[in-house]
């Protein structure tokens, strides 16, 4: 079956949210949700595409506050800490997309907290600005700062997203709590094995395997198996520095663990 007819199945969601669509538009997309713990209690993940993305709806619903008021209650906890974030703009923390001005030319994610520069695969595109900020129940202008604070709030936030058909790049970021390299890995692994609702991957294998990124030895869990006889491939890597988790997502129909390899500085 041709790969993007296998993609329309699966990550119907992914495109039409990010390309705008509303929720009535893919009502019957099956949605998987995890529960992670944080040190704010317990934020709802939830994954309404292939791959999985953490989204904070839940939380703001529960609590009847908005993103500014979620902002405003946490201010006073973060107010006695160092952090660079509260002297920098919200995309030093973030990072920020530079898009490929060419065809065949592949895009770049440049964080300049992490001092890294990472190629993402020209296939991937980024149109998910009103994705990321839905997400957050913000608008696009506002979303660098609001997500910003939820971050530093101790909430998982998806800092970017850019995909293809089944190629998805996706960058999430938390500050505090009990986020590990371990516990990303058990959450993906379970997500990807449900991915596609009724008609998950087949022939579903695991390992772990070390890169060099950023100079570091780094565990990055590939996810294999089968889609309507497509292989589909999913790299997870997780990263953290002075108490912020950022956890990557690179998947599709090959594996692009040689992005994460071949990541470089950016001075």
């Amino acid at each position: 079956m041709n790969k993007k007819i296998i993609a329309a199945i699966v990550a119907a969601a992914t495109v039409l949210s990010v390309m705008g669509c509303s929720d009535e538009d893919f009502e019957e997309t099956v949605e998987q949700t995890e529960t992670v713990s944080s040190e704010n209690g317990s934020a709802d993940i939830s994954f309404d595409d292939p791959s999985g993305d953490f989204s904070l709806e839940d939380d703001l619903e529960e609590s009847g506050e908005s993103t500014t008021a979620s902002a405003d209650t946490t201010a006073a906890q973060t107010a006695d800490t160092n952090s660079t974030a509260n002297t920098q703009a919200p995309s030093y923390i973030l990072g920020e997309v530079i898009k490929a001005e060419a065809e065949n030319t592949d895009s770049a994610y440049e964080n300049a907290f992490l001092n890294l520069k990472m190629n993402v695969p020209k296939t991937i595109w980024f149109d998910g600005d009103d994705y990321k900020a839905d997400k957050i129940n913000t608008s696009v202008n506002e979303f660098p700062s609001a997500a910003l604070k939820l971050i530093e709030s101790g909430k998982p936030v998806l800092a970017q997203i850019g995909n293809l058909d089944m190629d998805t790049f996706k960058v999430t970021i938390v500050k505090g709590g009990d986020y590990s390299k371990e516990k990303y890995f058990e959450e993906s692994t379970n997500i990807y094995k449900t991915t596609n609702g009724d008609t998950p991957p087949q022939n579903v294998s695991s390992e772990v395997r070390s890169i060099t990124f950023l100079g570091e030895k780094t565990d990055v869990l590939t996810m294999k198996g089968t889609l309507v006889d497509e292989n589909y491939i999913a790299n997870y890597l997780y990263y953290s520095k002075d108490g912020y988790s950022y956890m990557f997502e690179l998947s599709g129909f090959g594996d692009y663990i040689n992005y994460f390899e071949e990541a470089t500085t950016l001075n």
